[in-house]
């Protein structure tokens, strides 16, 4: 078995700063709030009041890789994901099970689809499977040269791809980042959630 190494502290974390607003980083991983790249609280410029929703997101079986839309057998196996809702939010949102749903984020990307209503996701959360929504991968027509075009394949694209939200505080597009990851932020943000 081989040796893992586990870093409960980052000396290069600890003495970088943070580029937007210039405060140090601690060294170590601890629970925080989630940020916007110049440490305001999402919930502080976004209240819970008006976007009420977090997401999470995960790899389904018929998607462990994104690629996988490209395979006529597992787009059989489950043709498009679901905006999937907790039970006592859908009841609260007069949703049930096959409803067209709308969800936004407050930078103004909607994401429309199927409610999955179902026991497993947390309450005030809807969850996404990856590898659905997509915009490349053969999902759309491809110029060539000389004015040549491949179709595209519109099953590939089936489905809601997880938008991401847009930091405000950044003046050039940049998407809402996790900071301790630093890596665009895949779970958490803020949404609504209605009917289509």
């Amino acid at each position: 078995m081989k040796d893992h190494l586990t870093i409960f502290y980052s000396e290069r974390k600890a003495t970088d700063a943070n580029p937007f607003s210039g405060k140090q980083l601690p060294g170590t991983l601890s629970a925080t709030p989630e940020l916007l790249a110049d440490l305001t609280p999402l919930a502080e410029k976004y209240p819970e009041s008006e976007w009420p929703f977090r997401s999470t997101n995960y790899k389904p079986r018929f998607r462990s890789i994104t690629f996988l839309a490209n395979s006529p057998i597992m787009r059989d196996l489950c043709a498009h994901n679901y905006l999937e809702l907790n039970l006592d939010d859908a009841a609260d949102l007069g949703i049930e099970d096959g409803d067209a749903i709308r969800i936004t984020n407050p930078t103004g990307d909607v994401m429309e689809g199927e409610a999955m209503v179902r026991a497993g996701i947390a309450r005030g959360t809807f969850g996404v499977a990856y590898g659905y929504g997509h915009i490349g991968y053969g999902a759309q027509d491809v110029m060539i040269e000389d004015g040549e075009s491949r179709p595209g394949d519109p099953a590939i694209g089936a489905g809601v791809h997880l938008q991401t939200i847009l930091d405000p505080t950044v003046e050039d597009p940049y998407p809402y980042v996790d900071p301790e990851a630093a890596s665009p932020a895949r779970s958490g943000g803020v949404y609504k959630i209605e009917k289509a």
